[in-house]
């Protein structure tokens, strides 16, 4: 979608107060959308869309599926927003919602820069503990930013959780790009090559004698890294450990989707498992709430790896 004009963005925000006053002295909320649609400067889009929230509401009972029908009007992180305030297994209040949204259309009716955008988006993601890889996919739909940012952003959503969020916006900045400039560092480090790794007769050992790993939670999904010692070791992990072979080895998550993100420069990679804690650590009943066991569980399956590997280990 694109931006929307000003005068949408201030009507939206009053239409988003007027939901969230009135639902607080217990009124229906299609009776309210019916009321403050004659409230909205009939030369904007806005009232529009408001019956078609109503017709919605009447069909679904689900705001958020309307919003995502009216993609060129509402933003994804608006839907997002929405959706998680309608479901019932979460915990986020409609209200709260309805406060975010409302001041989320004042922000962009002042034109704010994609910094501000991001950092009051994630803001909320983290003040209300919604779902971080629903709500980053979200964002990275937003007209506010460009490829560049999308490009971050997808950064971001695949490595928060591991590294930190003020080192990614480090490794983003200006400062950090003219530094690395002064020191005659290329601003993208080259990517390792990988050797193939090597064969011959094998030895089984506990995964955990040659590799090292670290995990969890990252809202609902888990994080895994692993990383290897020296490169001979990285070049087996990196052909061995396919997400096929990680299912096989910790088959409690077989049912999930997993993604395999590649660090060879750092001897590592970050297995991304989606959806396994639910909406969040207080929000699911494993044992386990948060996956911080699931780097120790893995690392205590046997595996076999060829001998060369295997000779200095006791």
């Amino acid at each position: 979608m694109e931006k929307l004009i000003r005068e949408e963005y201030v009507e939206q925000g009053y239409f988003f107060k007027a939901l969230r006053e009135r639902l607080a002295r217990s009124e229906a909320l299609q009776d309210v959308m019916e009321n403050v649609r004659e409230e909205i400067l009939s030369t904007t889009k806005l009232p529009l869309a408001i019956d078609y929230l109503r017709a919605e509401l009447s069909h679904s009972g689900m705001m958020s599926l309307a919003m995502k029908k009216l993609s060129h009007y509402f933003t994804a992180f608006q839907a997002f927003v929405v959706a998680s305030a309608e479901d019932e297994k979460g915990r986020f209040d409609l209200r709260v919602a309805l406060d975010v949204l409302r001041f989320d259309a004042e922000f962009r009716a002042t034109d704010p820069t994609p910094v501000a955008t991001f950092f009051y988006q994630f803001e909320t993601l983290c003040r209300n503990r919604l779902d971080y890889d629903k709500g980053l996919s979200a964002i990275l739909e937003d007209p506010t930013f460009d490829e560049g940012w999308r490009n971050w952003l997808t950064f971001v959503r695949q490595q928060i959780g591991l590294i930190e969020l003020t080192d990614l916006v480090y490794v983003a900045s200006q400062h950090y790009v003219e530094q690395q400039a002064r020191l005659g560092s290329s601003e993208i480090e080259m990517p390792a090559n990988i050797a193939p790794a090597q064969t011959g007769p094998t030895k089984r050992i506990p995964f955990g004698r040659l590799f090292g790993t670290r995990s969890g939670d990252n809202g609902g999904n888990a994080n895994v890294g692993v990383w290897a010692l020296n490169d001979e070791a990285y070049s087996f992990l990196y052909e061995y450990l396919t997400v096929e072979e990680f299912k096989r080895l910790v088959p409690d998550f077989g049912a999930y989707d997993v993604e395999r993100y590649d660090m060879p420069n750092l001897l590592a990679m970050n297995f991304y498992i989606k959806g396994v804690l639910g909406t969040g650590a207080a929000s699911n009943h494993r044992i386990d709430k948060q996956a911080k066991s699931l780097g120790e569980y893995l690392r205590a399956k046997y595996i076999e790896v060829p001998e060369v590997l295997a000779k200095d280990i006791a």
